[in-house]
């Protein structure tokens, strides 16, 4: 009993805290490897051996000229985060699901189009990156993420969002700017943790009534939509700070929104609101609050 404890205790105690800046160097000294950060260095492939790098536990191999994703990776299962940022990289592969502990996924300005419904295997994961790629959907399998934090998904293709994405009780920060999405999910009021809702540059035309039930949301920016009058919708939300909705096709204002208590930032330049309405607002407003028109 003792021999074993003795045999485990020296084993941890090699584990190294250096952060490797050298690929090759952190091959050589294999399993006491725990963090990678390698950027910026043109690498195109893994060298030979990288995946018995078993105690690995942070990789970020940012702005290189990946044009695959490493399978190496997929073997190395105490991985908690995984930084791909701007490479070259065409699709998530099935085996992603082997990496059961990780909790941080980096991989924007990619060339991902699809997203495997395998990233639900992912039970770990609190945030993920991915912006500037292609992608066309939001697998249904990502509800089964309980603990997912923080989605960002800006700048892609999406046109649709899944009923499944709304059983994310945790999620505080969901961030779809810049795709073609064109209606939001009708159980969207189920998110009761979101602080923060990033909409702007997509096609929606009206908000669900469920978003009343959004009682921590802070932020919403709906710029660059197809709204036609305001969405009252928001005036149940008394935590919101910032309503930013420039350049959409409203018309009408709601004086309630000096009621807000917490408000303080309203963005509708660029809708054909009157002026006689914003001045009344302002004279019901606090001086706290600054209307952008």
């Amino acid at each position: 009993m003792f021999l074993a404890v003795f045999i485990f205790t020296a084993c941890k105690s090699t584990l190294s805290k250096e952060v490797y800046n050298d690929i090759d160097k952190a091959v050589k000294d294999g399993e006491r490897v725990q963090i990678i950060d390698v950027h910026s260095k043109k690498l195109t492939k893994l060298p030979e051996g990288f995946e018995k790098l078993t105690n690995l536990k942070h990789l970020s191999l940012p702005n290189n000229q990946f044009s695959q994703f490493p399978k190496a990776i997929l073997s190395l299962t105490k991985l908690q985060t995984l930084d791909l940022f701007r490479n070259q990289i065409p699709s998530i592969p099935k085996d992603i699901k082997n990496l059961k502990i990780l909790n941080k996924l980096t991989l924007s300005e990619n060339q991902i189009t699809l997203l495997p419904e395998e990233l639900g295997e992912l039970s770990q994961l609190k945030e993920i990156y991915l912006k500037k790629n292609n992608i066309q959907n939001i697998p249904k399998s990502i509800g089964k993420i309980k603990g997912l934090n923080r989605i960002v998904l800006v700048e892609n293709q999406v046109s649709y969002i899944p009923d499944e994405l709304t059983s994310l009780k945790n999620l505080a920060w969901l961030q779809l700017t810049k795709n073609m999405i064109t209606k939001l999910p009708e159980k969207i009021g189920k998110l009761e943790r979101l602080t923060d809702l990033y909409l702007a540059h997509n096609q929606i035309k009206e908000l669900p009534k469920s978003m009343e039930k959004l009682k921590n949301l802070t932020n919403i920016e709906l710029d660059n939509n197809l709204l036609t009058s305001f969405p009252k919708v928001l005036l149940k939300l008394k935590k919101l700070r910032t309503i930013y909705l420039s350049n959409n096709q409203i018309s009408d204002l709601a004086i309630e929104l000096a009621k807000l208590p917490l408000l303080n930032r309203l963005k509708i330049t660029g809708n054909p609101i009157k002026k006689e309405l914003v001045d009344k607002l302002k004279k019901a407003a606090s001086k706290e609050l600054q209307i952008e028109y």
